[in-house]
Order: structure tokens, then sequence, then C-alpha cells
């Protein structure tokens, strides 16, 4: 029973949406409250579909408002049981309204669910951001990004074991006025040459325009610390075959705080879940086994050895190749804030 039940997984989106200090909710009309619950618009990807896509998808027609996404929060693993016997891997999403204007309060539906079972109402209403921690299910697991953006205040997660403890830790896209930061990380290692070559700040801001070319194919995220770029993953996509060249660096003067295993494994998860690829691959030297064990921190799989592959100070050196899979399991970690802006 254990085994059927670990493989029985469900990909769904959470949507938090905004205005003006309230979060959109609902409650079933025909399903007393105390079994039904307080809830956010909520649904499954469906096959070929984005996340992103799923969740504008699933507000619309929950609720009939058109929304936009501000920023992917991270992700969850929920166990359903007792009311199913699976597990769900939650996407959330911050959202807001592309209308100003919305009810107070209003009815929405569906008059022929695609269940078979019959019509089903609710009612919707904006509640209070400060009285939300009454949504059932675990659909507020992760609101509190949502408040901290509003009000600019972070708890620190102590957590044993997930790598917490750097509140202000975030992933961004890259910007032009980073280009300082990566060349003071050029320039902490000598080991970084092998990201290539920056020992100007002209480097740097050529380093940076073949990163953010937009037919490059590059989807960098900056690992940021208290606002600074300290360390850096991306993901180099094949479109044509949705793959994605999956690789990372950190200023060593950040390293060993388990900051880069946190940020590969949720931006590896925002690729294959969000950006909708199939498959990510990577490589590292054998000599740098800190860099295998963020791969598998990741959900990397070790997939083979390509001998003798580099040459280095005059050694001939392998390399470990490693893939994870959109079907693959999800690694359990303590996801990084996405701001994708």
């Amino acid at each position: 029973m254990t085994d059927r039940y670990l493989n029985r997984q469900a990909h769904k989106v959470v949507g938090y949406v905004v205005r003006s200090g309230q979060l959109l909710v609902f409650a079933h009309d025909h399903i007393p409250l105390e079994v039904g619950g307080v809830q956010v618009p909520a649904g499954t990807v469906e096959p070929g579909e984005t996340a992103e896509a799923a969740v504008v998808r699933e507000v619309f027609e929950e609720t009939g408002l058109r929304v936009r996404v501000i920023r992917y929060l991270g992700s969850e693993s929920y166990d359903v049981r007792p009311a199913k016997s699976e597990r769900h891997i939650r996407y959330f999403f911050h959202l807001e309204p592309v209308d100003r204007e919305s009810p107070v309060r209003w009815s929405a539906g569906e008059p022929d669910p695609s269940d078979g079972s019959g019509p089903k109402s609710w009612t919707c209403w904006w509640l209070p951001l400060e009285d939300a921690h009454v949504l059932c299910a675990g659909f507020g697991a992760r609101l509190s990004e949502v408040v901290a953006d509003r009000t600019g205040h972070r708890v620190e997660d102590a957590s044993p074991g997930l790598g917490g403890g750097d509140p202000d830790l975030r992933l961004r896209r890259i910007r032009a006025e980073d280009a300082p930061d990566v060349l003071d990380a050029f320039a902490s290692d000598q080991d970084m040459n092998r990201q290539g070559r920056v020992a100007s700040l002209a480097d740097a801001e050529t380093y940076l325009d073949r990163l953010t070319d937009p037919d490059s194919g590059h989807e960098p995220w900056v690992i940021s610390l208290a606002g600074r770029l300290v360390g850096l993953v991306c993901v180099s996509v094949d479109e044509a075959n949705r793959n994605g060249w999956f690789w990372y660096w950190m200023s060593a003067g950040t390293r060993g705080r388990g900051l880069v295993r946190r940020s590969a494994a949720t931006v590896a998860d925002w690729a294959l879940n969000v950006r909708g690829l199939d498959r990510l691959e990577l490589g590292h030297r054998v000599n740098n086994p800190a860099s295998g064990g963020v791969a598998r921190a990741a959900g990397f799989v070790k997939e083979g050895t390509e001998r003798a592959k580099f040459l280095v100070d005059g050694q001939r050196i392998d390399v470990d190749t490693y893939g994870r899979l959109s079907s693959d399991p999800r690694p359990v970690f303590d996801a990084v804030p996405m701001i994708d802006a």
C-alpha cells in the first residue's frame, strides 16, 4: 500500500490573488464550512500546460477574474490522505487582478464539472491578509511570502536540516547593475576561470549581455543575498527538445552555507514545472565533489562518466554527468523565493 501511495502524485497549482491587502478566497455553498473550509483558487496542471498558465486558467474558471502572475513562490508536497490516497505537489503563485474593479462578494461555480458530478457553486470574497490563517488543507503554506512582499518583514527559517537561516536570500532576474558583483565573484577564486573570462568591469558587462541576449536561450537566475549578487543558477534551453543544460556558480565568500543547493533545487523545480521543460542535464569534474552534492540535492540522477574529458593543468579529468526528468521524484528542499522581474 505504501509503494502505491508514494507513486500516486498529482501536480497542482495554488493562486494567491491579492488586491489592496486582501486575499481572494471562496467557500462551497452546499458543503458545510467545517468540511470544505475556506479555500483559494487551485487545480491540476493539465498535460502540456505550464504551471503559470494553469494557475491563471484556474483562477478564471473558479472565480471569473482575469489575473496576471507577479511571481512564483515555490512548491510544497502535501499528503492528501485521508481524503485521497495520493500526494499533491503544489506550485504556489502570487497574482493580481488585471481589472481594477471587482465585486466585494459574488457567486461562481461549475454547472457541469468535468468529473461528472452534479453542479457546484461557491461564494467568493476578499479576505484581509491578516485573517488568512483560516485557509484549510495546507493552502496557506506559502502565504507568508506574500505578506513579506507587502511589509518587507521576513521570518528567519531556523528549522533543522532545511538549510534556512538566510531571510534575505532571493532568486531574481539578472540586471545590468550586477556587473560589479559579477567581477567580484570572478575575482574571488581562480577556479571561477572555468566559468569564463571576466577580468574587468567591461568583461563583466559583456558576460551579462551574453546571458540576457533574447536569442541566447539562457534563463539566468541571480542568487541574491541582502540585495547583492553572490551566485548564479542558469538553464540554457534547447527549445526544440524541451531540454536544458543546467549550471551554477557561487562567489567564494558565500560557499559552504547551503545557499547554492537551495537555489539550484528551486530553479530546477521552476524549469521543469513552470518553464515547462522535460529534461535537465549537467556535468561536473570529478575533482569537484561539492558540485555533485548540489546536483543530487536538486534531484539530479547520475547517468554516467565522460572519461578524460578536460585537460586541466596538464592532467586529464573525468566528468560525471547527471540528468533530471520532469517525471522524476521531487527532492525535499526549502525553496528560495523567486522574483521574476
